[in-house]
């Protein structure tokens, strides 16, 4: 429909609102870099749950659960940009989480696109 001259979405009243929250920078994201973190039952699923950072397999799961699933306090509370820009390429997320964080923050487009290396 959108694609008929003189037609628009948005001009008909409909926009599109992200299921994916996410900081306005990666500068927010003052998660800590080592020790563990508890994360609300919201994000996963459970009550609480404790995560060992330097733990890979918890640290994969923390980060792919918030990008994913946590609001951007829970984001800017539990990830950490350094750590998140490492990790970025091995995220369990959906193609269009992954595409908008990427749209937003040049960072992670950078290191998607060197991961292989």
């Amino acid at each position: 429909m959108d694609g008929h001259p003189g037609y628009s979405l948005a001009a008909a009243g409909f926009s599109y609102e992200s299921p994916y929250a996410r900081p306005g920078s990666l500068d927010e994201l003052a998660g800590p870099a080592s020790g563990s973190v508890r994360a609300g039952s919201h994000i996963t699923g459970t009550r609480y749950m404790s995560f060992d950072i330097e733990d890979e397999s918890q640290l994969w799961d923390l980060y792919s659960v918030t990008v994913r699933d946590g609001t951007v306090r829970d984001q800017r509370d539990l990830l950490n940009k350094e750590v998140l820009i490492r990790m970025w390429p091995v995220l369990n997320l959906p193609q269009e989480c992954r595409q908008e964080w990427e749209s937003h923050f040049a960072e992670l487009r950078v290191r998607a696109r060197w991961s292989f290396l």
